[in-house]
């Protein structure tokens, strides 16, 4: 049962209802906070998912606060599989909040934790916020090669929610009238990946909200 509302927490932050997240994410942790040798790896998986809801929700204080409780406990387990994610959530929250310089320093740690993890995924995620702790610190030519090297890796693997990232990301180098012809050609080819797949999903389930595509975007 216990396993199930932590399921049910996950799924409803994956889907935005960040407050019923939340609540059966802190059920399941109670419990699994009992025992955190045997449930270290739910436990870090728990904070961290409450930390993104509290993100959606622009809980700022309370986001940090359990993503630091996530990393507290994946350095004193040995359940490591979540604390790269962990890093990386809490970057991407530096660089939304301005603090760029400081996300670098989580991000350095993530992507050592990822390759030692073995996990490309994980290690090509971290590379495209690097992109854009450059990109705050107008370190634009940096921004602008790496940027490219990530291209490559997702339009191979169809990632479409990095697709989009990299797409936003993009438009602002566009607007610092630095981009390259590179990154202008991979602006065309990701509008019209977006452009196909929200097509289709209109003819197929045109009761659809925007936001319940995206959901379906971020599942393909």
């Amino acid at each position: 049962m216990i396993i199930r509302y932590f399921n049910i927490g996950t799924t409803y932050v994956e889907a935005g209802n960040f407050r019923k997240g939340i609540y059966y994410l802190n059920l399941a942790n109670n419990y699994f906070l009992e025992n955190t040798d045997l449930y270290a790896k739910y436990i870090v998986a728990g904070y961290t998912n409450i930390g993104v809801a509290y993100k959606g929700l622009n809980v700022v204080d309370s986001s940090m606060m359990n993503y630091q409780k996530a990393i507290s406990i994946a350095q004193n387990s040995s359940e490591k599989c979540y604390y790269g994610g962990t890093l990386l959530n809490i970057a991407e929250f530096l660089n939304v909040e301005g603090n760029p310089e400081q996300a670098l320093n989580y991000l350095d740690e993530a992507i050592i934790d990822f390759k030692e993890e073995n996990n490309l995924k994980g290690v090509w995620h971290v590379k495209y916020e690097i992109a854009h702790s450059y990109f705050l610190l107008n370190r634009i030519d940096d921004a602008t090669i790496l940027l490219e090297e990530v291209i490559l890796h997702f339009e191979k693997t169809n990632d479409l929610a990095y697709l989009e990232k990299i797409n936003s990301l993009t438009l602002k180098l566009n607007s610092s009238f630095r981009i390259s012809n590179e990154l202008e050609n991979f602006q065309s080819r990701v509008e019209d990946v977006y452009s196909n797949y929200f097509m289709l999903l209109d003819n197929k389930y045109s009761d659809l909200t925007h936001k319940e595509k995206r959901l379906c975007a971020l599942l393909n």
